[in-house]
């Protein structure tokens, strides 16, 4: 069983937290979500943070939850009626259940909109599309996050979590908009899956986790968009085909984890990540702001995400929009290289479209059908060999 004790608030070298006492079987620790001290008066004092932490867990190991402080009536009654019976059905995850006392109403709250920033194209296009102005204004943005909650990776991850908050800063303050740093211990305390370039995986974990941050600030957001990479249509339940990402049911991730007093939105699988593209290269802002890659500062220019970036703005005439994000001389030197690469078939859910743009935009010559042929064998050999393997797998496939 995961037991988790009552939430409580404390400052550890400036930063508030809220905390929680959580034992797993034998093992003891205590989780917390760190703020600066002026959010500190916005955490909530339910045990719903802890709980979505610790959703991924339960459901891999078919633990119980059990908390000793209430967690808040819709989010029990949509986890236990609709959530955990759908995803153990599916066989996704296995069956648990909840103890816990249910807090009727909402917690008093500040009607804050929020949204992750990361520069990449989920991201941004989230942003441009809630911007004050193009949409209602109870649902127009007034805060970005940047949330440490596992996606950081390696050694120096707290360090990289550190940049990515100072250059989310720099956009927030260009466009007016506030900025929240949630910090956790989650990369110490909550590895409990599988190892992927020797770093703990968490596809399956992350929507969870990303909320768990948000409802430790129940009391500062009432509206919060979570960039889903997946296209709507491409919801399914299948663990075959999910091979544990959870965002192919982001879609009953966000129905069921709102709490009344902050609701989630997906924001983005209405469209296709080349149709994501095509309205930001319209949209001034993405010329200096666009981080779609792999890295963790700045744009490599030759990764998967990069590459596919730069050809379809190309394809569209506005590669020049980016000479900001993109070192375009290397781009022009290895074109050929980099439209096979955007030829490349890897099944993956960026390229519907894709080869459609780049056939009708460019010229195709027989080298570059037979590079392209070429790489895309490459990517189904090595998917094949690595596939269900617990090993390092080439990043640049990914």
């Amino acid at each position: 069983m995961i037991c988790i004790g009552k939430p409580y608030v404390e400052t550890v070298d400036g930063q508030a937290r809220l905390c929680a006492p959580v034992s797993i079987g034998d093992r003891g620790t205590i989780l917390w979500f760190g703020v600066e001290e002026r959010y500190a008066r916005f955490f909530t004092r339910r045990a719903d943070p802890f709980v979505m932490a610790l959703l991924a867990m339960a459901f891999r190991r078919g633990l119980d939850i059990r908390c000793d402080a209430p967690v808040s009536e819709r989010l029990l009654h949509q986890l236990e009626t609709y959530h955990i019976p759908t995803i153990a059905n599916s066989g996704i995850g296995k069956r648990f259940r909840i103890h816990a006392e249910a807090a009727p109403g909402t917690e008093p709250g500040a009607g804050a909109v929020g949204t992750g920033f990361t520069g990449g194209v989920d991201s941004l296009y989230t942003v441009m599309q809630h911007m004050p102005g193009r949409v209602q204004p109870g649902f127009a943005l007034t805060h970005l996050t940047v949330l440490n909650v596992g996606a950081f990776k390696g050694k120096r991850y707290r360090e990289n979590f550190e940049t990515a908050c100072g250059f989310a800063r720099r956009f927030a303050d260009e466009q007016g908009l506030e900025l929240v740093c949630i910090d956790t211990n989650f990369n110490e305390d909550l590895v409990d899956v599988m190892s992927v370039n020797g770093l703990h995986y968490i596809s399956d974990a992350v929507t969870y986790r990303i909320f768990s941050a948000i409802l430790a600030l129940n009391g500062l957001f009432s509206v919060y968009y979570l960039s889903t990479s997946n296209p709507f249509k491409k919801f399914m339940l299948d663990p075959e085909k999910v091979r544990g990402d959870a965002c192919y049911y982001d879609l009953l991730t966000v129905m069921t984890c709102s709490t009344g007093g902050t609701t989630f939105y997906p924001i983005g699988g209405e469209v296709t990540r080349l149709q994501k593209l095509i309205a930001l290269s319209d949209w001034e802002p993405s010329y200096r702001w666009l981080h779609a890659c792999f890295t963790s500062e700045g744009n490599c220019g030759v990764c998967r995400k990069c590459s596919i970036a730069q050809v379809v703005f190309d394809c569209l005439g506005k590669l020049d929009r980016y000479a900001a994000v993109y070192d375009l001389e290397l781009y022009r030197k290895n074109r050929e290289e980099f439209i096979a690469r955007a030829l490349m078939r890897t099944g993956g859910i960026h390229e519907e479209g894709l080869e459609e743009l780049v056939r009708a935009s460019i010229p195709i010559t027989p080298q570059l059908e037979r590079r392209a042929r070429l790489l895309s064998a490459a990517v189904r050999v090595t998917d094949t060999y690595f596939r269900d393997q617990d090993a390092d797998i080439p990043f640049a496939w990914k």
